[in-house]
């Protein structure tokens, strides 16, 4: 997978949950209609190597289907959500999808915020058909929504 920036993504994936980084879990299940990779723990600069290596070796074995459990994950920053990016790029580039799974509030406003949820949320990863909000009280996520009103343009 190719870096897009150099200060959330390492450039050494890990292959496999041995050796994690202290924080991460991360765990990969292979199903009948793709496979499941689970984290427990934080995402952030230190442990985004371990989870863009489980990605790549899942799509270098030939899987197109990469749902991401989050339900363990108790902290998210934007090296992490950098890393879910990186992931469906690369998934979308191999002719696959990757889907965010369980999200719990924390990531829920990093992708209200960021705008990304078309494309991380979406059960095929592309964005959906007609126009994306552009704010997070026109996003149909708004009822998790509980930060400050965005700036009007």
């Amino acid at each position: 997978m190719r870096r897009t920036d150099e200060n959330c993504a390492p450039p050494l994936p890990l292959p496999s949950t041995r050796g994690q980084p202290p924080g991460l879990l991360a765990q990969r299940g292979d199903g009948e209609h793709g496979t499941v990779i689970t984290l427990v723990g934080e995402l952030d600069l230190d442990t985004t190597a371990l989870f863009l290596g489980m990605v790549e070796t899942c799509l270098d074995s030939g899987v197109r289907t990469i749902g991401v459990d989050l339900s363990g994950l108790a902290f998210c920053d934007v090296c992490g959500l950098n890393a879910f990016l990186v992931a469906a790029q690369a998934s979308t580039a191999a002719g696959g999808h990757l889907r965010l799974e369980h999200p719990n509030l924390s990531v829920m406003r990093l992708v209200i915020v960021t705008g990304t949820g078309a494309v991380l949320l979406s059960p095929t990863g592309s964005a959906p058909a007609g126009p994306v909000p552009a704010d997070p009280a026109d996003d149909p996520w708004a009822a998790t929504w509980s930060g400050p009103e965005p700036d009007a343009p």
